[in-house]
């Protein structure tokens, strides 16, 4: 019998099952605390998720994940396992997988623990492996309230509706009744475990046979700062009104009374009489459920798929917008221009009411002279020489001046034009 062989028979490991939200990372904790080993490569703490740790085994997590992947499944997903899922190949490859996880990490452990809530989906994976290994673990189910775990996960944005998290909830309760049957198993309630630890390790030691390591009896104090209720974000004792129990399946009520009896055997055959009534009636709405399920899958595709067009469909946009501005910019400057155009227009309309007013009054003096002219006809040649260059000056300022109105009238006509205003810029 070789070293492994020893280890492995003397061995005490226990899975932690338990819902989402539900406790498990607080049981799993404690059983730290009291000197169970968890593995060297756990889970981090998140910041306003699990402060102190989900103390969830990061390869574990992996090996579910994909697992369910394999099988269509997701974490919360509210179906029963798919028919035969334990004789798909992924489901060999995980047990060979977790086989290899117990041997690297536990061989040489006599106390130690695994926890993820997709064991209670999950466990025949564990329970086969820890078979070749010739290993029987023992089993913690973790209950909370139905409710506060809707609440805590709708925090959390893992799911949307309450509705969603009951089935859920319903759902790892009883296929964890269902898988964990012949097991040494013990039920805690998460009530119980933040309100009298003390109480809930002494009907684990019984229930599960269990002699706890000699660690655990000096960590008391370690363990009651670990457990600080102030960090319980939802009580059903005290939540709103407006979240009455109504909205909770009955089922789910059923099950949570059924843990809270303190005769063990029977909680968990009253647990397993709710998992058959329950599995009657998934066998009528699942398939329903499977559509569902589908086409809400291909929807969330498609929307998928309008996203990512989104960006291509903005950009064939944005260059339509920039041709918009461009243009507008160019009737913009060509306002500009119209509003010069006019503004020189009233300059030269003042400039020929100027030169009319001119010539108007050299048609004046040029009548006067001639009347002048006229009565002095009996002048002397020399007078009448005079008046007559005279008039032929006039006579050539106001023909230059006639010229000159025509000038303006003929470059106003050409450069305020219709054809000029909304056409190109005239030339200077």
């Amino acid at each position: 019998m070789s070293e492994n062989d020893i280890d492995r028979a003397g061995a005490t490991p226990i899975l932690v099952l338990g819902m989402h939200r539900g406790g498990t990372s607080a049981l799993a904790g404690v059983l730290q605390r009291l000197g169970f080993d968890l593995g060297s490569t756990l889970m981090e703490a998140a910041q306003g998720v699990n402060d102190k740790g989900f103390f969830e085994h990061l390869d574990a997590f992996r090996i579910h994940e994909r697992l369910l992947a394999a099988l269509g499944r997701s974490r919360f997903d509210p179906r029963e396992m798919p028919a035969g899922w334990q004789e798909h190949p992924a489901f060999r490859i995980a047990v060979d997988e977790v086989r290899a996880l117990i041997e690297r990490d536990f061989s040489h452990s006599t106390y130690w623990a695994v926890k993820d809530p997709r064991l209670c989906r999950l466990a025949p994976v564990w329970l086969a492996a820890s078979s070749a290994l010739g290993i029987e673990p023992r089993v913690l189910l973790i209950v909370r309230h139905p409710l506060e775990v809707a609440r805590s996960m709708q925090a959390q944005h893992w799911v949307v509706s309450a509705a969603r998290s009951h089935l859920c909830w319903l759902q790892h309760m009883l296929e964890a009744e269902r898988a964990t049957r012949g097991l040494k198993r013990s039920l805690v309630v998460y009530d119980d475990l933040l309100s009298d630890w003390r109480g809930a390790r002494a009907r684990i030691g019984e229930d599960l046979d269990l002699e706890w390591p000699e660690a655990a009896s000096g960590c008391d104090a370690d363990v009651d700062a670990f457990l600080d209720a102030s960090e319980r974000h939802f009580d059903v004792a005290n939540l709103p009104a407006s979240d009455a129990g109504t909205e909770i399946p009955q089922l789910a009520l059923d099950v949570i009374a059924a843990c809270r009896d303190r005769d063990a055997t029977r909680a968990w055959q009253r647990i397993a009489e709710i998992g058959e009534s329950y599995a009657l009636g998934a066998a009528a709405f699942g398939p329903c459920l499977d559509e569902a399920i589908v086409e809400a899958s291909l929807a969330a595709f498609e929307i998928g798929q309008g996203r990512l067009a989104m960006p291509l469909a903005a950009e064939g946009a944005s260059a339509r917008f920039d041709a918009i501005d461009a243009a507008l910019g160019g009737l913009a400057a060509r306002l500009a221009q119209h509003e010069e155009l006019a503004a020189t227009q009233s300059i030269a309309a003042v400039q020929l009411a100027d030169v009319a007013e001119r010539v108007r009054a050299l048609g004046e003096r040029l009548s006067a002279l001639q009347e002048e002219t006229g009565a002095a006809a009996s002048l002397s040649a020399e007078s009448s020489r005079r008046h007559a260059d005279d008039i032929r000056a006039l006579r050539e300022t106001l023909a230059n001046l006639i010229a000159e109105i025509e000038r303006l009238r003929t470059a106003a006509e050409s450069r305020f034009s219709l054809r000029k205003l909304f056409g190109a810029a005239p030339e200077a």
